[in-house]
């Protein structure tokens, strides 16, 4: 096969097939469920509807996030939550604000 064909192995030329890949895929799962969490995820994330995404409440987003979307393979952690605290670190605009 050339560099240049674009079919798999053992496959007639023009035959391949192209996947969709998840989006979080061009990212990588925590980079996306961090992204989603801050942006159009928000309201999901801020899980005390106060408006504001804290800190912790993107941890465990993120944390189960990307648990569920690499079906266990990679969960993130953090060692010391006991050193954060309610950070409102994005809006969500949770609450009709």
């Amino acid at each position: 096969m050339s560099a240049h064909s674009s079919s798999p192995k053992g496959a007639p030329r023009g035959s391949a097939t192209r996947t969709t890949l998840p989006p979080w895929r061009s990212t990588g799962a925590f980079t996306y469920a961090l992204t989603q969490g801050l942006g159009p995820k928000a309201k999901e994330a801020d899980r005390n509807g106060n408006g504001f995404v804290e800190f912790m409440e993107l941890v465990d987003y993120v944390g189960k996030s990307v648990n569920a979307t690499t079906k266990g393979e990679q969960t993130p952690w953090l060692s010391r939550k006991e050193l954060f605290g309610d950070l409102a670190i994005a809006v969500s605009k949770a609450g009709g604000n």
